[in-house]
């Protein structure tokens, strides 16, 4: 592998970070308070709860490009993310 590939794919690797840190700070300051706006005061089944839950999920699934649970979990922990659905 040439020195030029190398640098660029370490420079598409820098510009996915920097570009996933964008989106869940949007995600973060937009999409959450609209999702979760007025679920205190509403009566919310588990199956929307768990619906928000697949939604959230989703979102890091395919922000970190992967199929595994355990990597969404991992993902949402270090980006300080997580989500408690608790399920009454």
């Amino acid at each position: 592998m040439s020195r030029s590939s190398i640098a660029e794919r370490d420079k598409n690797h820098c510009n996915t970070i920097q570009e996933n840190t964008v989106i869940l700070e949007l995600v973060r300051s937009k999409c959450m308070p609209i999702l979760l706006y007025g679920l205190e005061s509403c009566q919310v089944s588990n199956a929307d709860l768990l619906s928000l839950d697949f939604t959230f999920n989703r979102l890091f699934i395919k922000l970190f490009k992967t199929k595994s649970i355990d990597v969404v979990e991992a993902c949402q922990s270090f980006t300080g993310s997580e989500v408690y659905i608790v399920v009454y």
